[in-house]
């Protein structure tokens, strides 16, 4: 009986040490809130372009365009230096607030230098 007891003790306690060792989510010292950064699309209601500067790296920033008009399309998204192909990362693409902004989250290395940045250029459907 004392060895069932002893058992059943060790086994709570085997219990409660997980239980304490995993952080709720989101709690820990690593937890990365991701930013937002907001760009003006400039230009007109047929076409417009938004530079966004990618210096010093970015971790799933969320990237918000403002557009000039509703019926903009990504036409095309280019660095301005040949060096940064494959230093950057575009995903979840869309389009929100009826299409009045693009959305994007964009990852980048953070050896990338001063000066970088990228170009989105919009253009109306036709």
């Amino acid at each position: 009986m004392l060895a069932r007891r002893c058992g059943q003790v060790a086994a709570v306690a085997a219990a409660a040490a997980v239980i304490v060792s995993v952080p709720a989510a989101g709690a820990g010292p690593h937890a990365h809130q991701a930013r937002t950064k907001t760009v003006q699309c400039r230009g007109g209601g047929n076409s417009c372009t938004a530079r966004v500067s990618i210096a010093g790296g970015a971790s799933n920033e969320k990237l918000v365009i403002e557009l000039t008009d509703t019926n903009l399309a990504l036409v095309s998204v280019k660095a301005n230096r040949a060096s940064l192909r494959g230093a950057y990362g575009l995903s979840e693409h869309r389009f929100a607030l009826g299409g009045s902004e693009y959305i994007v989250t964009l990852n980048a290395v953070q050896s990338i230098p001063s000066g970088s940045f990228l170009t989105f250029t919009f253009r109306a459907l036709s």
